[in-house]
């Protein structure tokens, strides 16, 4: 597993990892997500945050709010199976 980017602030320290084609995001060397642009759905937890996406007509979900970004493998997602207009990620660190 090779080092892409890290960062360290306030205290924090951030890492992306690559492992093949999978990018993963660790913070304080904690794994926190990862995705792969071969494998989008996983299985893991963070498909979860995809379904309610489902349940619109195309053409009426236009606009979507991500509270909580963590390494963005829920955005990419949504970009992928989605594509709304406009997603908006709000992360506190």
């Amino acid at each position: 597993m090779s080092l892409v980017w890290q960062k360290q602030a306030d205290g924090v320290d951030y890492q992306v990892r690559r492992a093949g084609r999978t990018l993963r995001l660790y913070t304080n060397g904690v794994f926190h997500s990862q995705y792969n642009p071969a494998r989008p759905v996983t299985g893991s937890v963070w498909d979860l945050l995809l379904v309610p996406a489902f349940f619109y007509p195309p053409a009426e979900l236009q606009r979507i709010l991500v509270l909580g970004v963590g390494g963005g493998a829920v955005i990419q997602n949504l970009r992928r199976f989605v594509q709304p207009q406009q997603i908006v990620g709000v992360e506190l660190n």
